[in-house]
């Protein structure tokens, strides 16, 4: 019985640690310089880095406001300084019910031009 007991608090504790460490790693804003590639057709935002390497992102947060416009075509071939997180985003299904699935996604949480 000690035994059961021990190895479930050694389960609980591990989870919650990898739990901590997720939520970490989603809260670390990142940085980067890239080249504004235009969106693909489902309206994520494309860039490239200084070696060529595609770096798409997913969204702009909701409440990062900017006077540049990323849907203006005019930005493509600019380069920006984009700060973004790793985010949990919710899947839906075709008829658009979300499916209680979710994915990991880059979203840009500010930028502005180089």
């Amino acid at each position: 019985m000690k035994t059961v007991k021990f190895i479930t608090v050694v389960a609980l504790v591990t989870i919650f640690m990898f739990k901590n460490q997720e939520l970490k790693a989603q809260e670390t804003e990142n940085k980067i310089t890239i080249t504004y590639k235009g969106r693909d057709v489902t309206d994520n935002f494309m860039f490239e880095d200084s070696r060529g390497n595609p770096i798409n992102f997913h969204d702009l947060h909701p409440s990062f406001e900017s006077e540049t416009n990323l849907y203006n075509n005019d930005l493509i071939g600019k380069r920006f300084v984009v700060i973004y997180k790793w985010v949990d985003v919710m899947l839906f299904d075709r008829t658009g019910v979300a499916n209680g699935k979710t994915m990991k996604v880059k979203r840009i949480f500010k930028f502005f031009l180089k």
